[in-house]
């Protein structure tokens, strides 16, 4: 006897396998707001993803369920799986305190991972550029400058691997890689960490930053931080025979000085001799070292390895050089033509993260970021 039930199809079975792979594929890609986030305040607008990708790139992402559980774990990692990923992984650091981290903690780091999440975050949310503004470049910069000066201190650091410079660059670039990042609407680090200048419970590095010998002791974020200034800071480059130097050439000798330097902003290499212009401006900490303004150029004197140099400050502006380059670029003259221009004032040091070869100057001010693509890290890296 036949049935009178209708042959078995599939397109139930099909549609409750349908049902279940985007039902976990919503799970992967679940996004949660950052609206009310303590941890990255300045991103509210945001929204991070916490889809393989970024369990991948960010394991605490995981255990993530809702805003307050993100701001946990995230500050959690800073004190802890950052360390150990940055600064004793990939910085190569033999002498990290495991149990007390609070002072390898880099100007601005939080924001920069909060950057970094959120940038990574833009596919799986749907991310507009509103709601995903990225960190200013100048502070990526602040940072690199902050997470260089950690590298270099033996008592905080001990030895480091062969290609933390490079490693460092790659950090910078980087965290300066959107091209929204040179713009107005970006996401300046005191947005996001107002309190002890970016530096959160770091008080050696807050101290540095903010000694009484600095410009930056008048600075609002030093008059705001929970400081004592009764006591003077001793930076870890000092030594109690010049207290006041910290550049390598002029302070405690730790440094070794190298033949070139590779440009942070091209494939270039910056060596001896070489005049620079500034992209990023800069308070020194110390009274050998020069205060930097955007557009400003400097003939390089010295480079050592832990990412300064030395030099003089020249008389020409980056806009003069630019102007004459397209000059001599028209009428077929080579730059080695160019007339030389002369030097004022000291031989000072300066960070070479803020400055870079004249011929990358424009581009990168306009945020073209065609130059040195192969060179780049991986997007993704934190």
């Amino acid at each position: 006897m036949s049935s009178c039930r209708p042959p078995p199809t599939t397109t139930f079975a099909t549609a409750v396998l349908l049902s279940l792979a985007a039902a976990a594929v919503a799970q992967n890609s679940a996004c949660i707001s950052l609206s009310g986030s303590t941890q990255c305040p300045a991103f509210n607008a945001s929204s991070i993803s916490t889809g393989d990708a970024l369990t991948g790139l960010f394991p605490f992402l995981a255990y993530v369920s809702d805003t307050d559980s993100f701001d946990q774990y995230l500050a959690a990692y800073v004190q802890d799986g950052f360390v150990q990923e940055r600064y004793v992984q990939l910085l190569g650091c033999s002498n990290i305190d495991s149990d007390n981290t609070t002072d390898v903690y880099a100007r601005y780091t939080t924001s920069v991972l909060c950057n970094a999440i959120v940038q990574n975050s833009i596919d799986d949310c749907s991310l507009s550029d509103d709601q995903s503004r990225p960190l200013c470049a100048d502070t990526c910069a602040e940072y690199a400058i902050s997470e260089q000066e950690i590298a270099s201190a033996p008592e905080l650091c001990g030895t480091t691997s062969n290609n933390v410079n490079t490693q460092i660059r790659a950090d910078f670039t980087n965290c300066a890689l959107p091209a929204n990042a040179l713009t107005g609407s970006c996401i300046s680090g005191v947005e996001n960490e107002a309190d002890n200048c970016g530096y959160l419970d770091n008080l050696q590095g807050l101290c540095s930053f903010c000694a009484s010998s600095s410009p930056n002791a008048t600075d609002s974020c030093c008059n705001n931080s929970n400081l004592n200034f009764g006591d003077e800071p001793h930076s870890p480059e000092q030594n109690s025979n010049n207290e006041e130097f910290s550049s390598p050439e002029m302070g405690s000798g730790q440094s070794e000085q190298l033949p070139f330097f590779k440009d942070y902003y091209s494939q270039d290499e910056i060596t001896p001799g070489d005049a620079v212009a500034v992209l990023w401006a800069y308070q020194p900490r110390a009274n050998d070292e020069f205060e930097l303004e955007r557009g400003e150029m400097i003939k390089v004197m010295g480079i050592w390895d832990d990412g300064w140099a030395t030099g003089m400050k020249i008389t020409q502006t980056a806009e003069e050089w630019d102007a004459n380059r397209k000059i001599q670029r028209d009428s077929g003259m080579s730059n080695g033509s160019q007339r030389p221009v002369e030097t004022v004032g000291e031989v000072k040091a300066f960070p070479l993260v803020c400055v870079c070869l004249p011929q990358h100057w424009r581009r990168t001010i306009d945020g073209d970021s065609s130059a040195g693509e192969s060179d780049r890290p991986p997007p993704h890296s934190p």
